[in-house]
C-alpha cells in the first residue's frame, strides 16, 4: 500500500461515501492505492487477514489512476430501515407522503444557522411494509456533493407526516448499497 508522506504516515484509502457513527452497512466502496501492480487474486485474503472481525473485502478492481474518485461519482444510496410500530399504527401513507409538493425538515450544522431544507427532490423512492411489529421501509436517495439526504432526517419527516405512531428514536438503518446514475433497486 501507498502511504502518505509526513510525520504521521497512514495509508491512502478514501471512503465513497463514510457512514455516520452507529449506522452499520452490507455494501461499501474504497480506493486503496498501491505501490506496483498487486495479485487482484489474493489481494482480497491478504486485507481481510489484517481488518477486524465483521468486515471484509468482497471483491477487488483495477481502476485506471486517473478515474474520478468513488466520493465524486457516488449520487445516490439504498438504505432498509426497521421502525418499531407503536400498537395502533397499521397504516402505510407512503403514497400520500411522496405525492407532497415538498417536505421540509430543518438542519443544524455546526457553526452554521439553522436552515429549512426541502428533502423531496432528495427522495428517489420509498417503500415499505409493517409486519410483525415492525415497520420496514426500502429507501434510496441522494447522497454526495449534488444533494444529500441522511436517513435520519427522511425518518423524522415521516414520523412527523404519520403524526406518531412510530418509535424512529429505535430505528435500525443498514445502508445496503451505493450508486452512480442507473442504479437498480437492491431488494428486488
Amino acid at each position: 500500500m501507498i502511504y502518505s508522506q509526513g510525520f504521521n504516515p497512514h495509508p491512502k484509502v478514501a471512503l465513497a461515501a463514510p457512514l455516520p457513527l452507529g449506522q452499520i452497512s452490507t455494501g461499501e466502496f474504497v480506493d486503496i492505492w498501491f505501490e506496483g501492480e498487486p495479485d487482484l487474486e489474493i489481494l482480497p485474503e491478504l486485507l481481510n487477514s489484517k481488518l477486524p472481525e465483521g468486515i471484509s473485502i468482497m471483491e477487488v478492481r483495477e481502476v485506471a489512476e486517473k478515474a474520478a474518485s468513488l466520493m465524486s461519482i457516488i449520487d445516490s444510496a439504498s438504505y432498509e430501515i426497521l421502525i418499531p410500530v407503536i400498537d395502533g399504527f397499521d397504516e402505510l401513507p407512503i403514497s400520500a407522503f411522496l405525492e407532497k409538493d415538498e417536505i421540509i425538515v430543518t438542519r443544524q450544522r455546526p457553526k452554521k444557522p439553522v436552515k429549512e431544507v426541502d428533502i423531496r427532490p432528495l427522495i428517489r423512492e420509498l417503500q415499505g411494509n409493517v409486519s410483525q411489529g415492525m415497520l420496514i421501509l426500502h429507501a434510496i436517495v441522494n447522497t454526495g456533493s449534488k444533494g444529500n439526504l441522511r436517513p435520519e432526517e427522511l425518518l423524522t419527516a415521516f414520523e412527523n407526516f404519520v403524526e406518531g405512531g412510530l418509535d424512529v428514536d429505535k430505528a435500525l438503518v443498514r445502508r445496503t448499497g451505493l450508486y452512480t446514475e442507473g442504479l437498480s433497486k437492491p431488494w428486488e
